[in-house]
């Protein structure tokens, strides 16, 4: 159990003949306090905290039965004791995407406020066709905690709460060649970066960043099997996914690529995970998973280097990486997760745990925390991945209506 998920019923609703329209959205007030390691070079405080609150509104409409809109937007205002420059990816999830449909509404030494539509997409469906064109969540991993195959916004494996996925720009095309067997054909813009720009990236795409893919996905032996092919910014990859049960007993999810660098001599990489988990009655779920980052570098010597490079397009520095992870529901009300998160190459870790509590069928209280252990940096010079990290507790009202 990686997430909880509370119900969001809708606070308008209409279902008409060959119809329908739905409008839903939460409320969010979180709070994020910060230990830093003493390093005046990467941390300016030895401790720091961040406060503030989200509005989000979903709007779907659906006529004739094929075709479909869907709107996700959000209001977000933050304060940061380090500063507003601080907090730009503190609670979403970066995305390459263009700033037109992002404004700022604020912003000050310590506070910012932002605006965007997260997904703003129609859908036509004909007959075995579904297209969907505009901003748009894109997901095309099997796995839970490492995602390769992620390739658009990946959430990161410390990521609990995952309810929202933020968009890319994108056509997708879904054709199904069977009860079993579905093609998925996708095209997605890219940008280069502009520092000035509300999310970092440039309004105009970039046709060396955009990204083509085909994935053909199917079922079979109660497993599913799916291949991928395509460019990906400025490489080709490779790739495909294995997700199944064994005997009933034991999950097995398994996904990877081969990246090949698009300009001459550039060197081809792997990345390629593992995992297997275990359900068992009393909701106590068990998750163990490896990853290969093909990457990234063998040694801690090398990750400013890598770092500064431009080449760094993944959360994650070293090429091997372990998680393990538990979620148990202690009550109908109250569930919690944790995880420890392995560099395997320098040997740093951090353990997180969070909990959420159900106060009512709309409304949820998170309390959470994570704590680095490993070698700290020195200067700019990191001497290890989880060691130059802070040590956090947060805590996150939320309301769906």
């Amino acid at each position: 159990m990686l997430l909880h998920l509370a119900p969001a019923a809708a606070f308008y609703q209409f279902d008409g003949e060959d119809s329908s329209l739905s409008a839903k959205g939460s409320i969010r007030a979180m709070g994020v306090v910060s230990r830093n390691p003493d390093d005046p070079i990467l941390y300016k405080e030895k401790s720091d905290s961040m406060g503030g609150g989200m509005v989000r509104l979903n709007l779907e409409g659906v006529w004739g039965g094929w075709l479909a809109l869907e709107l996700n937007g959000y209001a977000l205002g933050l304060h940061n004791s380090a500063g507003a420059k601080n907090v730009s990816t503190v609670t979403l999830q970066p995305a390459e995407r263009s700033p037109s449909l992002e404004r700022g509404i604020w912003e000050n030494e310590k506070s910012k406020g932002e605006a965007a539509l997260d997904w703003a997409n129609v859908r036509l469906t004909l007959g075995a066709f579904d297209l969907k064109i505009g901003r748009q969540p894109v997901n095309l991993a099997s796995a839970l905690y490492f995602t390769p195959n992620d390739f658009f916004a990946p959430f990161e494996a410390e990521t609990f709460y995952r309810v929202y996925k933020a968009g890319v720009d994108a056509a997708r095309l879904e054709a199904s060649l069977g009860g079993l067997t579905q093609l998925t054909l996708l095209a997605v813009a890219g940008y280069g970066a502009d520092p000035g720009a509300i999310n970092g990236y440039g309004a105009t795409p970039d046709p060396e960043r955009a990204s083509y893919l085909g994935r053909i996905s199917t079922v079979a032996w109660d497993c599913e099997f799916t291949a991928l092919g395509g460019k990906v910014r400025r490489s080709n990859v490779y790739g495909g996914s294995f997700q199944g049960t064994i005997r009933d007993w034991l999950g097995l999810r398994m996904e990877g690529h081969w990246a090949q660098p698009l300009e001459r001599g550039g060197t081809g990489t792997f990345e390629g995970t593992m995992e297997m988990e275990r359900h068992f009655p009393n909701s106590l779920d068990l998750r163990l998973a490896a990853l290969h980052h093909g990457a990234g570098v063998d040694r801690a010597g090398k990750y400013m280097k890598y770092v500064l490079s431009g080449q760094l397009e993944s959360p994650y520095l070293a090429r091997w990486y372990l998680a393990a992870g538990a979620g148990y529901q202690f009550t109908p009300l109250v569930t919690g997760q944790a995880l420890a998160m392995v560099n395997a190459v320098d040997g740093s870790y951090t353990l997180s745990v969070n909990a959420v509590y159900s106060i009512s069928n709309e409304g949820e209280l998170f309390f959470g925390a994570s704590v680095p252990f490993g070698d700290k940096p020195e200067g700019a010079a990191l001497r290890s991945e989880h060691g130059a990290r802070p040590a956090t507790g947060s805590a996150e009202a939320r309301y769906y209506f």
